[in-house]
């Protein structure tokens, strides 16, 4: 039931954003996948049932870990751009795309995609119009840490 219900809304969300003109977004531009991502259960085991956990466990577990994510938001973008890339992205492109979380498909900049951009420990300097939490699917909690603990068998 959740699944479907899932689908609905991947299939309703991406029917409305691709009649947004005003957008930049574009093929390439991966900035959004360098920050941190909400997404229900049903999210996370629908993309291990998908494509599989991700290929960097280590990272993985690192982005997992309740230090990592204690982090206040104005420190985040101080994190090494390598440490907090999303686990999906693999060669500068999101390895998952046709099933990407709810809260990925609601990223969106209107401004120059390099204004998104959080290299050199900087905050984009565009407005993200994002994260569209339109349903309930289930508990949120970030991209890690429901993969973390499908792959240990800890789902708390």
């Amino acid at each position: 039931m959740k699944l479907k219900k899932l689908k609905r809304a991947f299939k309703y969300i991406d029917e409305k954003s691709s009649k947004l003109h005003y957008t930049t977004c574009s093929k390439g531009c991966n900035h959004c996948c360098y920050m941190p991502v909400m997404l229900s259960l049903t999210e996370a085991k629908y993309i291990v049932e998908q494509f599989g956990f991700p290929k960097d466990l280590e990272l993985l577990e690192k982005q997992a870990s309740k230090d990592f994510f204690k982090i206040i938001p104005e420190d985040y973008y101080k994190i090494p751009l390598q440490d907090r890339k999303c686990v999906y992205l693999i060669n500068g492109e999101c390895s998952i795309y046709p099933i990407r979380p709810i809260t990925c498909r609601g990223y969106f900049s209107t401004s120059k995609p390099e204004n998104c951009s959080t290299l050199n420990n900087k905050k984009a300097e565009t407005i993200i119009v994002g994260a569209i939490r339109m349903i309930d699917i289930g508990e949120a909690r970030l991209l890690p840490v429901h993969l973390w603990n499908l792959y240990t068998g800890d789902q708390k």
